[in-house]
């Protein structure tokens, strides 16, 4: 509720008061945290957030996480390092992040905005 509001401080204070179970089962946590954390202009720490959330595959295993979610949400981390990147003015980070994201994407529906929008901004970047 906080988010909508736009109150992103009491957003991040409640998802950090939210628990083990929050950060270990729920990629809609760390998703959170990241869009809170870019929307106040602090695209390290989103970006911290992301690299987090990738590290926890055992989400994909329980009962509380859709693992085809999971895998969609997994897939967009490099898409969105790509883009905290490039506001961090590091073109050479987010080519190899929409790279990654764009391999990882072959075999999808070629038709999602993101895959896109990867493919313009890196095209830009060349």
């Amino acid at each position: 509720m906080a988010m909508a509001q736009d109150k992103l401080e009491d957003a991040l204070g409640s998802l950090d008061r939210a628990g083990l179970n929050a950060w270990w089962r729920s990629p809609f946590y760390w998703r959170t945290i990241a869009s809170a954390e870019e929307a106040l202009g602090r695209f390290e720490a989103a970006s911290e957030s992301y690299k987090k959330f990738s590290r926890y595959v055992i989400m994909a295993r329980q009962d509380l996480c859709d693992a085809v979610r999971y895998f969609y949400e997994l897939s967009m981390v490099d898409y969105n390092l790509g883009r905290f990147s490039e506001k961090m003015k590091n073109p050479a980070a987010a080519r190899e992040h929409y790279q990654n994201f764009l391999d990882g994407m072959k075999l999808v529906d070629p038709v999602l905005p993101e895959v896109e929008d990867a493919r313009k901004r890196l095209a830009g970047m060349k």
